[in-house]
């Protein structure tokens, strides 16, 4: 729902939106919240990536699907490369960062991402984990050339984590 609020207000201010959901979320054996893979909601259109929205019962074929829908959505955006200005990342995952770092320079696209939590704040810590954590927030955050926030106190966070010149 934030997501699309975000998405409409670009489109009140005169942009084109268009989500791109890199895999699926509605969980196997529930009645989806949504089954349609591609579509507009109030003049927003999206498309998963993985050509599904549901997730297999299965792990291995949940595993291949999050190949397939990350690789098919940077063929998606590169696809759309010349209907698109900036990438507008909601993730947390470094793979599917990077990946879309990459498409945005080779695209020479602007690349920003949506914060809306603290990271790793809900990650139970112990070495290795802490060693990633550090590492992730020293140079992840570098690769953005923008990041939005919805509060005062992650902007002051994000401040001292964004490569210089970032908005």
């Amino acid at each position: 729902a934030r997501i699309h609020l975000y998405a409409r207000g670009f489109i009140q201010s005169g942009h084109k939106v268009f989500i791109l959901i890199p895999r699926p979320y509605e969980k196997y054996g529930k009645v989806p919240k949504n089954a349609d893979p591609h579509g507009f909601v109030d003049n927003v259109e999206f498309k998963y990536s993985a050509l599904t929205t549901v997730r297999s019962k299965y792990f291995i074929i949940r595993q291949v699907v999050d190949i397939f829908s990350l690789l098919n959505a940077a063929v998606i955006t590169f696809q759309k490369r010349k209907q698109i200005d900036v990438l507008l990342l909601v993730s947390n995952n470094a793979i599917q960062i990077l990946l879309f770092k990459l498409m945005a320079l080779v695209t020479n696209k602007v690349i920003i991402l949506e914060k809306s939590e603290f990271p790793f704040i809900f990650e139970k810590k112990n070495q290795l984990t802490s060693i990633y954590q550090k590492l992730y927030i020293r140079y992840i955050y570098k690769l953005f050339d923008g990041i939005i926030v919805i509060s005062k106190n992650l902007e002051a966070y994000f401040m001292t984590k964004k490569k210089h010149g970032a908005k």
